[in-house]
C-alpha cells in the first residue's frame, strides 16, 4: 500500500462502520487529516471494503472535495493500484 494511504487507513482503521453516519464521520476525518478525494477513495475500497462505486458516491456526495470531484476518475485510482499489484488491466483506465 502507498505509504500515505497506509498511514491514513491505520490512523482510522479503529473506527467502525455500523451506519451513514459513521461513514460520513469517516469521511470528515480522512477530509481534516489531509487526504486527497482519491486517497480517501483508497482507504475506502481497500481498507473498508466498500464497493468502489458505492465509495466514489459517499465521497461525490460528501462535498467535502469540491476542487477535486470535477478532476477525481477511475484511472487516477487504478495508478495508485498498480503500485500495490504491479500490473494494470488496460481497461481499468
Amino acid at each position: 500500500m502507498h505509504p500515505k494511504i497506509e498511514i491514513l487507513f491505520n490512523t482510522t482503521k479503529t473506527k467502525s462502520l455500523n451506519n451513514t453516519e459513521d461513514i460520513k464521520l469517516l469521511i470528515n476525518h480522512l477530509y481534516n487529516l489531509g487526504a486527497s478525494m482519491t486517497e480517501a477513495w483508497i482507504v475506502l475500497y481497500k481498507g473498508y471494503k466498500i464497493d468502489e462505486f458505492e465509495a466514489e458516491e459517499i465521497l461525490l456526495d460528501s462535498n467535502l472535495w469540491k476542487n477535486e470531484s470535477h478532476t477525481f476518475r477511475m484511472h487516477q485510482v487504478a495508478l495508485y493500484l498498480k503500485d500495490d499489484f504491479g500490473e494494470t488491466d488496460s481497461a481499468d483506465l
